[in-house]
C-alpha cells in the first residue's frame, strides 16, 4: 500500500482507497473491455495518470499475458511504484510537455481516470500524442467533464477547485474552472465528437461510468 498522502483523495482507509480502484477497474473493463492477445505477442496497456497504482494493481491477472505500464507527473508516485509494483509492472515519469516516449502505435488499449479533466491549454496536445501512440483498431478510455457531468456536480453541490464561479451546465465549449493541477475542466459533448473525430471513432459514450464523470471510449481511425 503506498501511504495516505499519496491515495489523491481516493478512499479513506486502505480498504476503501483499494476497493475504489477495483470498482472504478470493473466498470471500465464492463464498458470497454480489454482485447486479450493481439497477434503473435502480448497486449500493451498504459494507465496514463496512473496515480499511487490504484486501477492498475488490480491488472495483476492480465501481467502473464500482457505488458502494462503505468505513467504519471507526479514522480513521488512513480518511484514507489517503481520501488514495490515492479515488477511486474512498468512505469515511467512523463513531464507536462505533450510527448510520451513510446513508438508510434505501440499500445493496444490506453486508459485514463479522471486525468483530461484536470488538463487545460494543451488538452488537444496531449490527445494528438495519446493518439499517436496507440495502434490502428487501438482502445482510448477516457473519464471527462461533460455537460452530463456538469449537471450532476450542480445538483449535488460538489465542491471543485474550491469554488465553482459560473455554472458549468452552461459550457458550449470548453471551461476551465481554477488554474494548474488543481483546475476543473468542463467540455460539452459537442466540441469533444468535433475534437475527436479526426483521430478517433466515437465507439462509447457512458454517464457516470467514473463516479459523476463520462466514460468516453474511443477507437484509433
Amino acid at each position: 500500500m503506498p501511504p495516505s498522502d499519496l491515495w489523491l483523495g481516493y478512499g479513506s482507509s486502505a480498504e476503501t482507497y483499494v476497493d475504489s480502484g477495483k470498482e472504478h477497474l470493473d466498470q471500465m473493463l464492463a464498458i470497454a473491455p480489454l482485447p486479450g492477445a493481439v497477434g503473435d505477442r502480448s497486449q500493451r496497456i498504459l494507465d496514463f495518470g496512473c496515480g499511487g497504482g490504484r486501477m492498475l494493481r488490480h491488472l495483476l491477472p492480465w501481467v502473464d499475458h500482457s505488458e502494462i505500464w503505468g505513467m504519471d507527473i507526479s514522480a513521488r508516485h512513480i518511484n514507489w511504484l517503481k520501488t514495490h509494483l515492479s515488477p511486474p509492472f512498468h512505469f515511467a515519469t512523463n513531464t507536462t510537455i505533450p510527448h510520451l516516449p513510446f513508438a508510434d502505435g505501440y499500445f493496444d488499449y490506453i486508459y485514463c481516470g479522471s486525468l483530461f479533466t484536470h488538463i487545460e491549454d494543451l488538452a488537444e496536445s496531449w490527445f494528438l500524442e495519446v493518439a499517436r501512440i496507440i495502434r490502428p483498431g487501438g482502445t482510448f478510455y477516457c473519464t471527462l467533464h461533460d455537460e452530463h457531468a456538469a449537471e450532476v456536480v450542480v445538483k449535488l453541490g460538489i465542491a471543485l477547485a474550491d469554488t465553482i464561479d459560473h455554472d458549468p451546465t452552461q459550457v458550449r465549449g470548453i471551461a476551465v474552472i481554477g488554474r494548474d493541477s488543481e483546475s476543473s475542466v468542463f467540455y460539452h459533448s459537442t466540441y469533444l465528437r468535433n475534437l475527436f473525430s479526426t483521430m478517433f471513432e466515437i465507439v462509447r459514450v457512458e454517464h457516470e461510468a467514473y463516479g459523476y464523470q463520462t466514460a468516453w471510449v474511443l477507437r484509433k481511425k
